[in-house]
């Protein structure tokens, strides 16, 4: 009777194929974990700067962060697809139609965009009926509004990074990952704060900069 072939490997070959397969494991994986937690870093750094403003600051832009990431997560869970049925051409030989797939993720992020764009747009109803102080809320309506505008772009560099992972090209995510990070510290601070004869802006600094960011992450 014959052995089942992983069984009669010896634990040489057994350990030599954990290897293998975890280095190619972690070749996929790495670049987009940097990536995510450099995103989870740029939200930290805005609310660690919102602390040094005042605390209906630190109210205000933490809130506008959680609605925004949770409309754009939303969006960008959809558009997950992509890299699926790029990949899924990819292993089938027919990596010529993956343009294709991709040009329709950009019509998807296009048309998800404008429906997003008018939730974080009418989120100041909701805030007016939770009872937030006048202070607080009024800089929630305005943080939100703005960074609805950078919705198009993030979510057309989802469509570019799905379409990269999915063909193995992970050194543009990882690079994207370590330009964005400091380009973003530096524009917060700047909107935020000011530089010069560049007035501050204070929260709604760290909105724009989140516009900023996006579309630069966008067209490079």
């Amino acid at each position: 009777m014959k052995m089942c072939p992983i069984i009669s490997k010896s634990h040489e070959g057994l350990l030599a194929d954990f290897y293998s397969e975890s280095i190619e494991i972690s070749r996929l994986v790495v670049p987009m974990i940097f990536l995510m937690f450099s995103q989870v870093l740029m939200s930290f750094f805005s609310i660690l700067m919102f602390a040094r403003i005042s605390v209906p600051a630190i109210a205000a832009g933490g809130l506008g962060l959680s609605v925004y990431a949770t409309v754009f997560i939303t969006c960008a869970t959809v558009l997950s697809a992509i890299g699926i049925a790029v990949a899924n051409i990819r292993g089938s030989g027919q990596l010529q139609n993956s343009a294709d797939i991709a040009r329709q993720g950009f019509y998807v992020a296009m048309f998800l965009s404008l429906p997003a764009i008018l939730i974080l747009f009418g989120f100041s109803t909701l805030f007016r009926f939770a009872g937030f102080p006048d202070d607080v809320r009024l800089l929630v309506n305005e943080y939100v509004r703005v960074c609805a505008w950078a919705l198009p772009a993030g979510l057309g560099s989802v469509v570019l990074r799905e379409y990269a992972y999915a063909l193995g090209r992970l050194r543009i995510i990882l690079l994207l990952g370590l330009f964005l990070l400091p380009v973003h510290i530096l524009t917060t601070c700047i909107l935020m704060f000011g530089i010069g004869d560049f007035p501050g802006h204070g929260v709604i600094g760290a909105a724009w900069a989140v516009v900023l960011v996006s579309w630069v992450g966008f067209f490079i």
